[in-house]
């Protein structure tokens, strides 16, 4: 007489769940690559928007570029207006100011209080949320002292096309300046890591490789390793002309120092139109070469 059966065996039981744990293994890094490509894109959709932002600002102010930073009112030294959001000290909060809260604090003593929702750009993103990569939120600001500091963006501008006018010297740099708006890099993924106490922050500024106003190699001082490759290895970039891309970060050949392996370690290069030597000598003829992403007029390498 034949029974039917209606339990499983333990052997079939046992390769039920092997299978399971073999697609589990399989499909799991593939989900979490696919969620940082999501970040990616988000990430690049951002920098895609601050591009039409910067744009716009200088179409409004006779092609010149957003500033990096300007003093409020000439209340107090630590009342600044940036590209990315203001702070001001707890004591003089500038006009219309929210109120200098309990908010995060990465120190024990925060002297200044951050708003990102009241930067340079601000009127034309009117979203303050784009202006972080996803994938930086948890990395550390570049400000210990500063509350609400986590806020701060993990993008890198360049110095030379957002310069800093708190202290009322130096000027804004104009888009007639610039000779290849699409080769002139305006801000990037970037981080910085201390080699010294082996911590990784986010970066305000990012640096050509080499610079020519000192003559010296930015790589070797340390100013220039801060383009973040955090997206499998490969970092999103906005350019003079508003579009944004992804890229590679350029290392040093390996072995050519501590520092440097180390940051290559963590995606953390440098911006090269060529590949980039041990060291930058003065005087190497490659050196426009190795600044171009940087340079203003691409003939001269300044």
């Amino acid at each position: 007489m034949n029974r039917s059966r209606n339990a499983f065996t333990l052997i079939e039981l046992l390769v039920v769940i092997a299978i399971i744990a073999i697609l589990a293994t399989i499909l799991f890094p593939v989900f979490a690559q696919a969620r940082a490509k999501a970040r990616q894109a988000t990430d690049l959709s951002n920098l895609k928007q601050i591009g039409l932002a910067y744009l716009m600002y200088a179409q409004d102010y006779d092609e010149c570029i957003v500033p990096y930073a300007v003093r409020i009112n000439n209340v107090s030294t630590l009342n600044n207006r940036y590209w990315f959001g203001a702070s001001w000290a707890a004591n003089t909060p500038p006009f219309n100011a929210p109120p200098f809260s309990n908010d995060p604090c990465p120190s024990a003593s925060c002297n200044l209080y951050f708003d990102v929702n009241d930067g340079l750009i601000t009127p034309y993103t009117k979203n303050a949320q784009i202006q972080d990569d996803p994938s930086a939120v948890s990395i550390p600001p570049a400000f210990s002292n500063w509350r609400n500091g986590h806020r701060t963006p993990g993008y890198a501008v360049y110095p030379v096309l957002f310069p800093d006018l708190r202290s009322g010297a130096g000027s804004v740099t104009t888009m007639a300046t610039i000779e290849e708006t699409a080769n002139t890099v305006l801000m990037v993924d970037g981080a910085f890591f201390n080699t010294g106490n082996n911590t990784l922050t986010k970066a305000i500024f990012l640096n050509p490789p080499f610079d020519v106003v000192n003559n010296r190699d930015n790589g070797v001082f340390g100013l220039s390793n801060r383009v973040h490759g955090r997206h499998t290895g490969v970092a999103n970039i906005l350019w003079a002309d508003g579009h944004a891309k992804a890229m590679r970060p350029m290392f040093r050949p390996a072995g050519a120092g501590a520092s440097f392996d180390a940051r290559r370690e963590r995606n953390l290069g440098e911006l090269s139109a060529v590949p980039l030597p041990a060291v930058i000598a003065a005087g190497d003829p490659n050196i426009p070469r190795y600044n171009y992403y940087f340079s203003l007029n691409k003939q001269t390498g300044r």
